[in-house]
């Protein structure tokens, strides 16, 4: 039995849709519908309230939609922090060591959805938060030392973008980029070049495909 059966949104080549998919927040939707004209996939229709609804199925999670809505009512969605450690936790159960991905809601996610597209690792957690100040990093440090994940990757968009999360995240990876540097933490990466890191991490997995634990 494979964990990922648990968590439809794990990186897996069993799986038909990306990872991360766009979701309209109905309580800030003003039914402007923007994004219903600038999906170029024809993925987002009209409720009968008169707001915008994503359809799954369709959805890419390109993010075009993300950013054309006007009050931000449009996130791209995956996993949360609750939902990925329950995963982490299953894996460890089959005696698996997954690869857990935290990154943002907003950008990140389409890194790995392009990932995805490239190459569909197996065995792959995504963690998506706000802020990197929302991540559990004291608990995934543990997870690594209890030698439940094979890699713990932050994956920052070094403030290449104007997001009013930058100096949160900042703050937030310092302790993290200092314990990177300590060999006793080897499998904690940070990336901090957001649209220059899918060949990074594309590399990092695949050296751990070859030694038999993302395959």
């Amino acid at each position: 039995v494979n964990p990922s059966m648990f968590y439809s949104l794990t990186l897996s080549s069993s799986s038909s849709y990306p990872p991360v998919k766009a979701r309209v927040n109905p309580y800030r939707c003003t039914g402007c519908l923007v994004c219903l004209r600038c999906c170029p996939y024809s993925a987002i229709t009209v409720k009968d309230s008169g707001k915008a609804e994503i359809k799954a199925e369709a959805c890419t999670g390109c993010g075009f939609c993300v950013e054309s809505c006007p009050v931000g009512a449009v996130n791209m969605e995956s996993g949360g922090v609750r939902e990925a450690l329950e995963l982490v936790r299953l894996y460890s159960q089959f005696g698996i060591k997954p690869v857990l991905i935290v990154t943002c809601t907003q950008y990140g996610a389409r890194v790995l959805n392009t990932l995805y597209s490239l190459f569909p690792f197996k065995n792959v957690v995504p963690m998506l938060v706000p802020s990197f100040s929302a991540a559990p990093t004291s608990r995934i440090l543990s997870m690594l030392t209890r030698g439940e994940l094979a890699l713990a990757v932050f994956l920052s968009c070094n403030h290449e973008i104007l997001c009013p999360w930058t100096r949160v995240c900042e703050l937030s990876l310092k302790p993290v980029k200092h314990l990177s540097s300590y060999p006793s933490y080897h499998q904690l990466v940070v990336l901090e070049n957001l649209f220059s890191s899918v060949e990074k991490l594309t590399n990092l997995l695949k050296n751990l495909v070859v030694g038999g634990i993302a395959s």
